[in-house]
């Protein structure tokens, strides 16, 4: 069974990546946070205001309920950018979407041939699920789904 043929014009990659671009970041800070998004900014939050990087809180209590890393890239986030908007809270997880479609091709290039690791990554670039709600949420799983693969 033979693949599809790729387009090799230049212009049609260049195109599908501003699209890309459009849809993954344009919206970002245009809902408030909502689910496990606010527990997320706070305990990052907490952390960067008490200094204390070791022992999490939310509201002066422990938090443990989930590794601290993640706590450390958001607050990253907040000092790169100057912000804890909520585009910045959401945008670890963008950038773990795309790292996870580009180790995916790589990957894949290495065991099979260019063609079917760009087919495989445009495949999971494009699952509606992954690129509608999860990509858009300031949540852990798709940043632990990036340690993961």
């Amino acid at each position: 069974m033979d693949i599809i043929q790729l387009p090799r014009s230049r212009y049609i990659w260049v195109g599908f990546t501003v699209i890309l671009c459009v849809a993954l970041f344009s919206n970002l800070g245009l809902l408030s946070l909502q689910f496990e998004e606010p527990r997320r900014a706070i305990v990052a939050l907490e952390i960067e205001i008490s200094g204390n990087y070791i022992n999490p809180k939310i509201n002066g209590f422990d938090y443990y309920n989930k590794a601290p890393f993640y706590n450390w890239l958001l607050i990253l986030f907040f000092k790169v950018f100057g912000s804890s908007d909520e585009w910045v809270v959401r945008l670890p997880t963008v950038f773990s979407f795309l790292a996870i479609a580009l180790i995916n091709f790589r990957i894949i290039r290495q065991q099979v041939n260019r063609q079917i690791a760009i087919h495989s990554s445009l495949i999971f670039l494009t699952a509606s699920n992954l690129l509608y709600y999860f990509s858009f949420q300031g949540e852990i799983d798709m940043f632990y789904s990036l340690i993961v693969y």
